[in-house]
């Protein structure tokens, strides 16, 4: 309580002191987030400033406001960079539902299943395209622009362990998909947090020209 009374009346009687309490008190825990060491510190600052004339009180304002100013711009940067680099975030600004653009259709049971799906589909209906898709495929299990669209229906429900399965099985053999399923891959391993994973798939479709390889580099600069 003592002690407590007369970091009290220094607030209130010397706005030197004041301030650097005010700064250092606002900066985040992870600057000074142990109150053992705050405590302490400012017993020190009361016990320096009583030794020194105002002189000193003015050199000691000016280096608490310096560490104040480099802390804050610090805190910016970490925060600007984690930011740029979260996965989350990092999918939200590259994830795009592609047009469906199956042109061929059959005259079959799956077919009328893929027509189902592909309308839910394009409608934004994802979950219901789900299970629509799923009966297709079971009639028409080698079709690839129908697992392709199965698998964007499966990130869009946020089914992201299903969505990689799909990917999985069309790495390297999906005709014109191919550079898009190493595209839809990468960005599925980075919410499933398969970071390194997620990386060799971004790196893959940035050697590569293509519509996607912009988008690939732009990732690839963020995570390094």
């Amino acid at each position: 309580d003592d002690q407590k009374q007369k970091v009290e009346r220094r607030l209130a009687n010397d706005s030197s002191f004041r301030t650097y309490f005010e700064v250092v008190k606002d900066l985040p825990s992870a600057v000074d987030s142990d109150r053992i060491h705050f405590r302490n510190k400012l017993q020190s600052i009361m016990s320096d400033q009583s030794k020194v004339g105002n002189a000193g009180r003015l050199k000691i304002r000016r280096a608490v406001l310096g560490v104040a100013a480099v802390m804050l711009l610090l805190i910016i940067t970490v925060f600007f960079f984690r930011s740029n680099s979260n996965p989350d975030r990092l999918y939200s600004s590259h994830f795009t539902v592609p047009p469906e653009n199956i042109t061929v259709r059959g005259e079959d049971e799956s077919s009328d299943n893929l027509d189902l799906a592909l309308e839910l589909y394009t409608a934004g209906k994802f979950h219901e395209a789900v299970p629509q898709f799923q009966a297709a495929l079971l009639q028409d299990p080698n079709q690839t622009a129908l697992h392709f669209f199965y698998g964007i229906s499966l990130m869009s429900t946020k089914d992201f362990s299903a969505a990689r399965i799909e990917w999985e099985k069309l790495k390297g053999k999906a005709g014109v998909y191919n550079q898009a399923v190493t595209w839809y891959l990468g960005l599925t391993l980075l919410k499933l947090d398969q970071m390194d994973a997620a990386r060799d798939e971004f790196e893959k479709v940035a050697s590569t020209s293509g519509s996607y390889q912009p988008q690939a580099l732009e990732i690839l600069k963020a995570l390094d």
